[in-house]
């Protein structure tokens, strides 16, 4: 009773954008999206860019930037990373490997966690097994393959894609579930604002005149964790593996000294782009790790438009949609979605939002 009271007066003083409780809603069930459209780019598009609702195709996306603009890109590619075995007492286990440490150092999310202990042999198909090593944090163990299998081949031919833990029963093609530009291998979940690009739509954006550049944010699978503070600036964000080259860097900055328009595809692209140009003065390639968590109050540099998905409640991606557009919006936005039942999250429909959180011209 004592810790309710505390937590209720807290609440009471927090302001609205840092209060966890401004990030939650209801959704109707049947708005969850357990399986694509039948073609990528025909999903709804809520455009929200001129900072007016309009209601469009994915497709029509030429509509709403019909000027040049620069596109950035999350080219990861997610890992076939789930697999089902057996410890040597004959139970069963479930592991996402989620990192690669070296050829035969792994690291992973293994349930049931509970009786896992460092020594044990956990057995898979084809005779494939793992030692435990180290057991981390919360179900995450650190092992070693125990021959000379090639560890990510065996996974792409029989591991399982790591949908996310709320779509069920999905008999689709895998390859749905990535996007047709994914080339790096490393992510335990897809960015799921590009799943809406064909290979169709990329041509005639680029045919006038828009250009396409990619970066890479291994996705992990933290990205599902809700946020557990009610202060969301007390919130500690997982860690993410990035790559952003020269190549990126350079277009970016030539955009943004040019007046046109930056548009981050999805918020794993916005991230790994906000966290060079906070990382260096005078932004240049970078190779790292990265927690940054976005929020209402922090300035966002780079990107002019976010393309993005509806996401799940108290998740830190709808605080950073909230970041850009601010706490309001955020809520309009979502209660005209679920009025006219925009599909949700991963497999869901998309918006495009600006980014209100600076002045630099758009």
């Amino acid at each position: 009773m004592g810790l309710f009271y505390l937590l209720s007066e807290k609440a009471s003083i927090l302001r609205e954008e840092f209060n966890l409780r401004t990030y939650d809603y209801e959704y109707p069930e049947e708005l969850l999206a357990h399986a694509p459209c039948e073609n990528r780019s025909e999903s709804r598009l809520l455009d929200y860019s001129k900072e007016i609702i309009q209601h469009r195709k994915f497709s029509q996306l030429a509509e709403v930037f019909q000027e040049p603009c620069v596109f950035v890109r999350n080219n990861t590619r997610v890992r076939h990373a789930r697999l089902f075995g057996q410890k040597e007492t004959g139970g069963k286990v479930e592991c996402l490997l989620t990192r690669r440490h070296t050829s035969k150092i792994w690291e992973g999310l293994f349930r049931p966690a509970k009786r896992l202990r460092q020594g044990q042999i956990l057995t898979f198909s084809e005779g494939v097994s793992l030692l435990i090593l180290e057991s981390l944090s919360d179900g995450h163990f650190k092992v070693e393959i125990t021959d000379s299998t090639d560890l990510e081949e065996y996974l792409e031919s029989n591991g399982q894609v790591p949908l996310p833990p709320y779509i069920r029963e999905f008999e689709g093609e895998p390859e749905r579930y990535q996007t047709v530009f994914s080339r790096e291998l490393g992510s335990s979940a897809a960015p799921t604002a590009g799943l809406h690009f064909d290979e169709d739509l990329i041509r005639s954006l680029q045919a006038r005149g828009h250009k396409f550049v990619d970066l890479t944010l291994h996705i992990g699978p933290g990205t599902f964790q809700p946020i557990d503070t009610l202060d969301i600036r007390e919130f500690r964000i997982h860690k993410e593996f990035i790559e952003v080259s020269q190549e990126c860097v350079d277009s970016v900055q030539q955009a943004m000294q040019g007046d046109i328009p930056v548009v981050c595809v999805g918020t794993t692209s916005l991230r790994a782009l906000e966290t060079v140009w906070k990382v260096h003065k005078n932004p240049r390639p970078y190779s790292g790790w990265t927690d940054l968590f976005l929020y209402p109050g922090t300035t966002v540099k780079t990107a002019d438009y976010l393309l993005t998905n509806f996401h799940l409640p108290r998740s830190s991606l709808l605080v950073l949609v909230a970041a850009l557009i601010g706490v309001r919006s955020m809520q309009e936005l979502y209660n005209e979605a679920l009025k006219l039942e925009y599909r949700l999250f991963s497999f869901g429909d998309c918006m495009c939002i600006p980014n209100l959180s600076r002045t630099r011209k758009r």
